[in-house]
């Protein structure tokens, strides 16, 4: 039977196992720094600003294009229809303009919008299609404001267009939300402390003679969330690239996409809630800490207690100087190298410090020299 190394791992089960969480996250909470918290709120705001700038702007043409379909008709002629083509930094967009002439109890008027929403886009193919439609001298059906007859389109109803650019925003939109979700998380901390059954804001839970960190345990509607959002992510390049982004069918083939990625997400996750595949584990029984698989599909890694040496927070920094803690313990192997595991990676230092700070405590785990 293997016993503990006399540097002093306490493996034992103990009844002050909530009391020694308690401790812990008192001495952490007395480290608290607000800056964190501080600046995902900043950015969370500025994201804000402009996701929802580009929100207004779509639905705001989306209504007025739907409002059109009540508006009242007459006829017109085209005047104007030519291909624009503006340079830009990526290289150059294109798009239709077309003008044309109507009357409205005998006042004529000039309009210059063929369509609530008509954006340019690096692809042609759309803009030559509305100029073959409305070619120079064409007799047209104009839909007209009655409150503002100067107000004039000759394509009105939702289309592939207004459709793909909702798809378009829907990442960025799943993005603020995740935000404010870390703010609102952060928050609550802040004002009602943690929970003494969470460590690094993931549960803990007592199963016997294991305990179990529910590192892989997230709400299933989150990842649907997510899912939705990556679904549109990939759909918007070959749809653009292809040039069907006027195509209702198109951007509904997208969207059915989008939502199956969303499924599957939340599927996923649930699973891997009820499974705990992803939970961090310390065996007791058989005297190993089972470490969570590192990728989709993979296995867990196991190792005895007997082989690890140290545990501690490691600062990572990517090329943006963004950081990163990971916790990471480390062990010995069987041709005596000395290897490190990284738990998982968090933007959030002391979620982090945290979790090796309970490591420690039930490990009796020293700090890496």
């Amino acid at each position: 039977m293997l016993m503990p190394r006399e540097t002093g791992m306490a493996f034992q089960h103990s009844d002050s196992f909530n009391e020694k969480k308690e401790i812990l996250l008192q001495q952490r909470r007395q480290k608290k720094s607000g800056c964190g918290g501080f600046g995902l709120a900043i950015f969370a705001l500025i994201w804000s600003a402009f996701v929802l700038g580009f929100d207004y702007f779509v639905g705001y043409e989306m209504v007025k294009t739907v409002l059109a379909q009540s508006y009242p008709e007459t006829r017109g002629e085209v005047i104007h229809s030519e291909l624009e083509e503006v340079s830009t930094e990526d290289g150059y967009t294109y798009g239709a303009d077309i003008h044309f002439t109507y009357q409205v109890d005998g006042q004529s008027y000039t309009s210059e919008e063929y369509a609530y929403g008509a954006w340019n886009n690096s692809n042609s193919s759309g803009a030559k299609k509305m100029l073959r439609k409305y070619p120079v001298g064409k007799t047209v059906r104009v839909y007209y404001n009655p409150s503002d007859p100067s107000d004039a389109v000759l394509e009105h109803g939702v289309s592939g267009g207004h459709a793909f650019m909702l798809m378009f925003m829907a990442p960025f939109n799943v993005v603020m939300l995740g935000l404010w979700y870390g703010v609102a998380a952060m928050l609550w901390t802040k004002l009602f402390g943690k929970d003494k059954d969470k460590i690094g804001g993931y549960d803990l839970v007592q199963d016997g003679f294991q305990t179990r960190l529910k590192l892989g345990n997230a709400n299933p509607l989150v990842m649907m969330m997510v899912g939705f959002g990556v679904g549109c992510f990939i759909s918007i390049f070959p749809i653009a690239f292809l040039g069907y982004y006027e195509s209702l069918t198109a951007v509904g083939i997208g969207l059915a996409f989008a939502a199956g990625c969303a499924v599957f997400g939340g599927y996923w996750q649930m699973k891997r809630n009820i499974t705990g595949e992803g939970d961090l584990v310390l065996d007791r029984t058989n005297m190993k800490l089972i470490f969570p698989p590192v990728a989709m599909g993979g296995s867990p890694l196991e190792l005895s207690m007997m082989e690890l040496n140290s545990v501690g927070v490691k600062r990572i920094t990517d090329s943006e100087g963004d950081d990163q803690f990971a916790p990471t313990v480390t062990y010995v192997d069987e041709n005596q190298i000395r290897q490190e595991i990284q738990i998982v990676k968090w933007s959030d230092e002391e979620a982090a410090e945290d979790l090796v700070a309970w490591l420690r405590q039930e490990l009796g785990l020293e700090q890496p020299g």
